[in-house]
């Protein structure tokens, strides 16, 4: 036979504005007695939040990655060819510099800029134009 805990000490909380229910595992609804189901729960809860971080700090990272890619692409059709396989973007712009008018100066100087501040660990919403 099917034991029933006794919940009648648990309707006054029940009935409490803003209390929707007990935490509970078991069918008659009555709330968790044992040290194991709690821990479980608080296991279970701490997964979720580790889960959601790795997400997050993945996200974050691929958006890095796609706006690296877009301000390489960026740098690659501005400067002057020449450059060999070896040579790293941002050197071949720091050593072309010198050869390119003010404007285009300009505008490989504020790529290196978001390039380098792409380093800093800032947030998702930096990138948001990349993902």
């Amino acid at each position: 036979m099917h034991r029933r805990i006794q919940t009648s000490g648990f309707d006054r909380i029940r009935g409490v504005d803003g209390v929707g229910g007990m935490v509970s595992l078991s069918r008659d609804g009555g709330p968790i007695a044992c040290e194991e189901d709690i821990q479980a729960l608080m296991s279970a809860g701490f997964d979720k939040q580790q889960a959601y971080r790795f997400a997050k700090a993945s996200a974050t990272e691929d958006a890095r990655h796609k706006r690296r890619k877009h301000l390489n692409t960026q740098l690659g059709r501005l400067l002057p060819r020449g450059r060999g396989r070896t040579v790293s973007l941002r050197y071949h712009a720091e050593n072309t510099l010198g050869k390119l008018d003010e404007k285009l100066k300009a505008h490989v100087l504020g790529i290196i800029e978001l390039l380098n501040r792409l380093e800093d660990d800032v947030s998702l919403d930096e990138f948001s134009e990349a993902a």
